[in-house]
């Protein structure tokens, strides 16, 4: 028997039953215990109080928290006199539990509306991602008269960081100044984000400045805007800044800083982290490894990591990557196996990293054995792990497994199409990639760099020169893709390895100047192809102008030359 139908029996004994009522439905929504709401209700249609609306009310509430959309209607549609209270609190237990079709219905259907029925819709909008709604709707609110507060214009301005339309967060600064919100420290800080997120660094330092009562919450957010803007100076200096003005700084505060750091600034920070006392948040400890990690300083990312009392799978994530980022993929791997082993269990992220990593060194084995973990983790229906498999297994030479799994991909994205053609480029399979090329564009997908690359490079390794020159005009007639030094390049890989020498060259002298050393040499090496000394020597001797640190050209140059005088003594 729980602690709440023990007291039943004895609550309407006591003075103040309404209110004993209500503090036992406040318990239930707090531990989100459905059979404790519903012993009450019970208790309570009983005794003839589940039409009062102040009760009825608290049961709709009780209801939302414990995400029973089903029996918070039920109970607003029992009640005799619903006020606006009523209303408003199903739109929020409908917003809240992300039924915003139907929230969004209620809402119209209101026969009264106030601030609060308006803010709360435009916030759920806003905060689910549909900006465009939400501003219409934050419009709609003005030009209806209905007076807005400091939660409108947050609200609304949450809504233009999604979009990031700097339009929007000039006319609604437009409004809070004429209602008198210019002042309001709420208002400002998502004021200031919201210039932020549009890069108008100007405008968001305006406000800040202009805020005569700041909080933390401010200086985080001017801290944040340098930081996204990879100011790293002024978000240093903005941080020293608070500290000069007698704010302690919170685990937000190091958050922000650090995201902009390089290895100096970071451990200038981090001095900060730990005369602080934040040397054990898990968040903060995480963006330190992420700044080590982005530094290159292995030694004290990991000296951080074991110093760590508490760790979460984001954590031991962010370790992973930063030794695959810096080349270190055994050691991901063994980092991955001491996740397991002490119990973490690892998420798509962590997937994700291992797979790439057994990619990248081409790790058959390890990458089987984390696909089967993939699998007993029921996550081989995820797009991005099915990605990184493919690749993976066309790294390793495994074609017909990449293709399996590229087929059975429920929602296939561009990723999945690139990762299927190079792998098939890879493995020679040259027919198919062109295949694989043209299918994905019948099924919406535009191809993307990379894509062009291989399938330029297919052509070439497959003798098809017509049908690379054709993908080649296609790239700016067709799919409007600005023709790169790298496209040139495989151009002329295309034409060299036909033997087309002379019109390679010509291709190179039409080029941009980036990547016409790398285009030499790949038409140095068809010339030793095709033992075109002369055009040899000439491709060499730019490759020496160009690219003079590579000593490619000079190899060879020589063996191409000492072959010639070799064949030429025998004769």
């Amino acid at each position: 028997m729980t602690a709440i139908s023990s007291n039943l029996d004895n609550l309407f004994l006591k003075p103040g039953i309404v209110t004993s009522i209500t503090a036992a439905l406040r318990h239930s929504s707090k531990t989100r215990s459905l059979s404790d709401g519903r012993l009450l209700h019970a208790y309570i249609y009983s005794c003839g109080l589940d039409t009062y609306t102040y009760v009825g009310n608290c049961l709709i509430e009780m209801y939302a928290d414990c995400s029973s959309l089903r029996d918070a209607l039920h109970v607003f549609s029992c009640l005799s006199n619903p006020n606006i209270y009523s209303w408003n609190i199903l739109v929020k237990a409908y917003c809240k539990n992300g039924s915003l079709s139907e929230g969004f219905h209620v809402f119209s259907s209101m026969p009264v509306k106030d601030s609060v029925s308006w803010n709360t819709v435009i916030s759920a909008l806003a905060q689910n991602g549909y900006s465009d709604q939400a501003l219409g709707l934050f419009q709609q609110m003005l030009e209806e008269k209905f007076l807005p507060n400091n939660f409108s214009f947050t609200s609304a301005l949450d809504a233009c960081i999604g979009c990031a339309d700097v339009e929007q967060v000039r006319g609604i600064h437009g409004s809070l100044v004429n209602f008198g919100y210019d002042h309001d420290i709420l208002v400002n800080t998502a004021l200031l984000s919201a210039y932020g997120k549009c890069r108008m660094l100007h405008d968001a330092v305006s406000v800040f400045i202009s805020s005569s009562n700041r909080d933390i919450v401010c200086w985080n957010a001017i801290i944040s805007v340098f930081s996204q803007m990879k100011k790293t100076r002024e978000a240093l200096y903005s941080f020293q800044w608070m500290l000069q003005n007698d704010f302690m700084p919170n685990a937000i505060s190091f958050i922000c800083v650090l995201e902009s750091c390089g290895f100096e600034e970071g451990q200038i920070v981090h001095y900060y982290v730990l005369e602080s006392s934040h040397d054990q948040d898990i968040e903060v400890c995480t963006a330190l490894l992420g700044m080590y990690g982005s530094s290159g300083s292995l030694r004290d990312a990991m000296r951080v990591f074991q110093k760590m009392t508490q760790r979460t799978t984001v954590s031991w994530n962010a370790m992973i990557a930063m030794l695959i980022h810096n080349n270190h993929g055994m050691d991901a791997l063994n980092m991955y196996r001491s996740m397991r082993m002490e119990g973490f269990e690892p998420d798509k992220a962590t997937y994700t990293s291992i797979i790439n990593a057994c990619a990248c060194q081409a790790l058959l084995s390890e990458g089987h054995n984390v696909h089967t973990d993939v699998i007993y983790g029921q996550h081989e229906q995820d797009t991005c792990l099915c990605n990184a498999l493919v690749s993976l297994y066309g790294e390793c030479g495994y074609l017909h497994d990449a293709c399996r799994i590229f087929e059975r991909i429920p929602q296939k994205d561009g990723i999945s199409w690139t990762a299927i053609i190079n792998a098939s480029v890879q493995n020679s399979h040259h027919e198919r990639a062109l295949n694989l090329f043209h299918a994905m564009q019948v099924e919406g997908f535009k191809p993307d760099n990379i894509v062009f690359v291989s399938i330029l490079t297919s052509c070439a390794r497959s003798g098809l020169v017509e049908e690379g020159k054709r993908v080649f005009i296609s790239l700016s007639w067709d799919h409007e893709v600005c023709i790169s030094g790298e496209h040139y390049v495989c151009l002329v890989y295309l034409l060299g390895w036909a033997g087309q020498l002379d019109a390679a060259e010509e291709v190179i002298h039409y080029m941009p100047t980036e990547n016409r050393g790398t285009a030499w040499l790949s038409l140095l090496s068809s010339c030793k192809l095709h033992e075109d000394i002369e055009c040899a020597r000439k491709a060499a001797a730019i490759c020496r102008q160009l690219i003079p640190e590579n000593v490619a050209p000079y190899v060879l140059l020589s063996n191409m030359v000492a072959a010639d005088e070799l064949f030429t003594d025998l004769e």
